[in-house]
């Protein structure tokens, strides 16, 4: 491999499947809260249809199910999530390719939608850097929230000019989904997953 960047989506590139629903029942099986993940499942069906916008989503997926818990015990319970879940989903061409890049010297960064908080958690990751969706914690109340906007989309491509400037999309390649549109237009080399 030739390249010195490596961009990749986490969601349907690296794993398998997204991972925001089976983390949001894996957490309330935890709190032995399944109402809470019902709740989820609705709202999740409200943004599919356009009615509530990407960040409504995310911002109760941290009200139901991070807010309560310190951020130790949050990456104890991202850990388990890790072992009990990502890695029987990983997408494992793809994941070897991430693997080499790492191996090989290469900068690989994981750009995606969901929560940095969760993915620079993920023991897999501990080699890649991570623009995603920011999270503040309030150790006070144990409490979370969103800051700035979500990660997806032109805001991708906005993070990546903004860090790397326009020749980043010339020289690096990017793996992503079929989601990924807009990036994998824009870099001269991409590879749809």
């Amino acid at each position: 491999m030739t390249e010195n960047v490596a961009f990749f989506d986490f969601d349907k590139t690296i794993t398998k499947k997204d991972t925001l629903k089976p983390l949001a029942l894996y957490i309330s099986r935890i709190k032995n809260n399944p109402i809470s993940f019902y709740i989820f499942l609705f709202y999740c069906l409200c943004f599919k249809l356009r009615i509530i916008p990407n960040r409504k989503l995310k911002e109760l997926f941290l009200k139901l199910f991070f807010d309560g818990y310190s951020v130790d015990r949050l990456k104890d319970l991202i850990f388990k999530f890790e072992e009990d879940f990502i890695k029987m989903n990983l997408n494992q061409n793809i994941f070897t390719e991430f693997v080499n890049y790492v191996r090989n010297g290469s900068s690989v960064f994981i750009v995606s939608s969901n929560l940095r908080i969760f993915l620079e958690n993920l023991t897999i990751l501990k080699d890649a850097n991570i623009i995603a969706t920011e999270v503040e914690y309030n150790k006070i109340n144990n409490t979370y929230k969103l800051r700035g906007d979500i990660c997806s989309g032109l805001e991708k491509i906005n993070r990546l000019k903004q860090m790397f400037g326009y020749q980043i999309f010339e020289k690096a390649i990017f793996y992503g989904d079929k989601e990924d549109e807009m990036l994998l237009k824009i870099f001269n080399k991409s590879i749809t997953v």
